[in-house]
């Protein structure tokens, strides 16, 4: 999969898109989940162009899209449902929804307002997930007497929400079993730079590119990863540091001022850091490490506080230092670049 970010004014035939540089370091972060087919959850304000971003990734692959705005949709809207059909012995037949295709023929599959769903409606997603999660190559239809669907290689799942609270104090918080299946990314309110940036663009005024090692590329060779002793002291440090990562969350130094709280699975988010380090080595195991833990943890927050904080954390547990290390600094840069992936 590629996708290829140009800097400012991008679109086909009659579509025109202004690509700020937070537009673009969030292309660069869907596409990174994507190709590393982990399913993605994008929490931010009504604006920021959520959508309109999922729209030109998929035209850009010429990805088929499937788009399901889930505010009081039913379970039955979302699976299939079944229908009178005079054609068979049993007088029914069954139709099916948006998810089964889109599994079945390798869709983009979206999933809005998915923290407006109802408890009961969003439970049908569960093996769907689980499906990306496990690399599964079924998933079973229940609202198709419990008929296999086989995943096509090509199918992703991304769900949007705006946060709970405030304004939006009729979206759930969504549990912990819930919200661990994803990768949270959690997007800014749109800067006044980026306002800025937006009406530049529409005049033909030229956006700032990119710093180029900012960018996530695909470097160096698995081999290096044939030094068992020294990858083995990386998981200690890891544990370590996920360890101290959760202590501070759950005495709220982390994250106490988001409405939807940061939640972590050990063992899915090691397999994400996992995944990304096979995808995407870096020239040594030390950068390796960092810019994977990076790249999964920065986006769960998005203040200037807890920024400083996982930059300290980082750097004590990965770079042998006591504050924020070029490394962290590198992936969770606000000049982050655009991204061929």
């Amino acid at each position: 999969m590629e996708v290829k970010v140009r800097n400012g004014t991008v679109g086909k035939g009659n579509k025109k898109r202004i690509l700020t540089r937070e537009d673009e370091i969030l292309a660069q972060k869907i596409a990174v989940c994507l190709n590393l087919k982990q399913p993605i959850l994008i929490e931010g304000e009504s604006g920021l162009g959520k959508t309109e971003m999922i729209d030109f990734i998929s035209e850009e692959c010429q990805w088929p899209l499937s788009y399901l705005n889930c505010h009081d949709m039913e379970p039955d809207q979302i699976m299939g449902s079944k229908t009178l059909d005079n054609s068979t012995k049993s007088g029914f037949g069954y139709k099916a929804g948006a998810l089964p295709i889109g599994i079945e023929e390798g869709h983009l599959t979206i999933l809005d307002e998915y923290n407006f769903i109802r408890g009961e409606t969003r439970a049908v997603l569960t093996e769907p997930l689980d499906a990306l999660l496990r690399k599964k190559t079924q998933v079973k239809n229940t609202f198709n007497d419990g008929r296999m669907i086989p995943v096509h290689k090509n199918f992703r799942l991304i769900a949007l929400q705006n946060p709970p609270g405030g304004v939006y104090g009729n979206r759930e918080v969504l549990d912990p079993p819930q919200l661990s299946r994803f990768v949270h990314l959690r997007l800014n309110d749109m800067s006044k730079e980026q306002k800025i940036s937006r009406t530049h663009g529409e005049f033909g005024i030229k956006i700032p590119a990119f710093r180029k090692q900012d960018k996530i590329i695909a470097t160096g060779d698995w081999d290096q990863f044939d030094d068992i002793a020294q990858v083995k002291l990386y998981i200690k440090k890891y544990v370590e540091f996920s360890v101290e990562f959760d202590e501070l969350v759950k005495i709220r130094e982390i994250g106490s001022t988001y409405e939807q709280p940061i939640y972590t699975s050990f063992q899915r988010e090691f397999d994400r850091v996992k995944q990304f380090m096979f995808q995407y080595p870096q020239e040594d195991l030390t950068k390796t490490f960092v810019k994977a833990v990076s790249f999964y943890y920065f986006n769960k927050i998005t203040t200037t506080q807890d920024k400083t904080l996982l930059k300290a954390l980082i750097s004590k547990h990965f770079e042998g230092g006591e504050s924020g290390g070029t490394q962290s600094e590198d992936c969770e840069s606000e000049n982050d670049s655009k991204e061929d992936v």
